[in-house]
């Protein structure tokens, strides 16, 4: 919609929060780098508390130290996903609800009752927003049929084209049952058992996980209740009973 642009940087969008700023390498984030998740923030495990126990989230974000220079390298930080949403409500005008239930929610039949915010009203960009799992399913199946549902355009085909490519380098190193893992725009992309997929993925093992060529979505809800070393772990159970029995039944 030209609301948001990849190359603008985040500190254009946050000027009150400038003086606040203590590595200047946070000046040179972009869109881009945000949605790629090569922005530098910290990964969750040292920083997601952090944040969101303080009383102004962006402004704890945005006065962190980065891992390393942004752009350089990709590693997952919940804390750039809020900062996107964040950004959104500047950008619209509107809050990040209120735009998503007219541009998606609402045109893909989802009814979402719940959704955490910050102290100061923005809608938390990486996690508590509450689906039905026939709705994550339906997330699905929008990008399995290049962003059409029920003969509308929900999402632009060139922007779902462009969000599934791997921009951060295939691992040689698998993550339990994903093979050849890389990243697109908040895709976790790869192979699960000799099939590319993509899919989100959400803490403790929530997953929206497409194999295109088997035409095969799988929506998981599991309980998000755990500390981060169980949470890995349930997410690779889950994934491996994707691996071991779902897509054998498809096939």
């Amino acid at each position: 919609k030209g609301i948001l642009s990849l190359d603008k940087k985040l500190v254009d969008y946050f000027p009150e929060y400038k003086q606040y700023i203590k590595d200047s390498r946070i000046n040179n984030i972009t869109i881009d780098h945000l949605i790629k998740m090569r922005a530098g923030f910290k990964t969750d495990p040292e920083f997601y508390f952090t944040f969101t126990t303080s009383s102004d989230w962006v402004r704890t974000i945005l006065s962190s130290e980065l891992s390393f220079e942004p752009g350089t390298r990709m590693q997952y930080s919940t804390a750039g996903t809020h900062l996107l949403s964040a950004i959104l409500t500047r950008a619209s005008g509107k809050s990040t609800f209120d735009f998503a239930n007219e541009n998606f929610f609402g045109p893909s039949g989802f009814d979402v009752r719940n959704w955490l915010r910050d102290p100061q009203g923005n809608y938390f960009g990486g996690n508590d927003i509450y689906l039905t799992t026939r709705d994550m399913a339906v997330l699905g199946l929008i990008y399995l049929n290049n962003g059409m549902l029920d003969g509308k355009q929900i999402v632009p085909a060139d922007w779902l084209s462009k969000s599934l490519v791997t921009y951060s380098g295939s691992s040689i190193i698998p993550w339990g049952s994903l093979n050849k893992v890389g990243y697109g725009y908040l895709w976790w992309l790869g192979e699960v058992s000799g099939y590319k997929i993509f899919s989100a993925i959400g803490f403790g093992g929530q997953y929206v996980l497409c194999v295109p060529s088997l035409n095969l979505i799988v929506a998981v809800q599991s309980s998000p209740n755990l500390d981060w070393t169980r949470a890995d772990t349930q997410e690779r159970n889950v994934l491996d009973i994707i691996a071991n029995y779902f897509i054998p039944a498809a096939k």
